[in-house]
């Protein structure tokens, strides 16, 4: 992780391309979205949290643990989504502009790529406050907004700060994933695909000799 944020070219050049990154990319979205569904807990009057809140602290804690649970799984399957989108994405701009990218070599790219939503799951976190923080250094905390007529209810600034912050974060998170994609497939452009001997034996990586080749 470490490596990908820092020398995001040289860990995609020194990428192994070949099947298998479920895996890798199924992690990186699972914690992303264990960071980002707790403050979502208890929003919408479906969730059952909200629905179970007063009736003691067991309950409260199974509902919250379900709630979490849910919540998580519709937050990954969005990731997942918006990750498979990039994927058919830098296919089809691949094909487009002749490069030699193929269908694994475009899945490794996004699931080493999606380092970058984590950062969609740190960045809320510090920039709602950072929003209400400005707000209450205005002094329009708590001025009202009124949204009528589209919608049925009023807030104060702080709130929609806060949720402004929230988005700005979730934005953020996407650039980032946005970013090192755009490292891997320019670094992989012309990448072949790792060869049986190669993976097994000596730690020669493919995409570092084509892509010089090509550069």
């Amino acid at each position: 992780m470490h490596a990908m944020v820092r020398h995001p070219t040289t860990t995609f050049g020194d990428m192994i391309i070949r099947k298998g990154a479920r895996s890798l990319l199924a992690l990186n979205l699972l914690l992303v979205s264990l960071l980002v569904a707790p403050p979502m807990i208890g929003v919408l009057t479906i969730d059952l949290f909200r629905a179970w809140r007063g009736r003691g602290p067991v309950m409260e804690s199974l509902a919250w643990v379900v709630s979490l649970l849910g919540v998580t799984m519709v937050i990954f399957a969005s990731f997942a989504a918006l990750t498979l989108v990039e994927f058919v994405g830098i296919r089809f701009f691949a094909g487009r502009r002749r490069f030699r990218l193929s269908r694994d070599a475009a899945a490794q790219v996004c699931a080493h790529a999606s380092v970058g939503w984590l950062a969609a799951g740190t960045l809320p976190y510090l920039l709602a406050p950072a929003a209400i923080m400005l707000v209450q250094a205005l002094g329009i905390a708590q001025k009202p907004i009124d949204f009528s007529p589209y919608l049925l209810f009023n807030m104060p600034v702080s709130a929609a700060a806060s949720i402004l912050g929230y988005a700005a974060g979730l934005i953020g998170g996407m650039i980032a994933f946005e970013w090192l994609v755009y490292f891997g497939v320019r670094r992989n452009r012309f990448a072949n695909h790792a060869t049986s001997s190669s993976v097994a034996g000596a730690p020669q990586l493919t995409s570092v000799s084509a892509n010089s080749a090509a550069s």
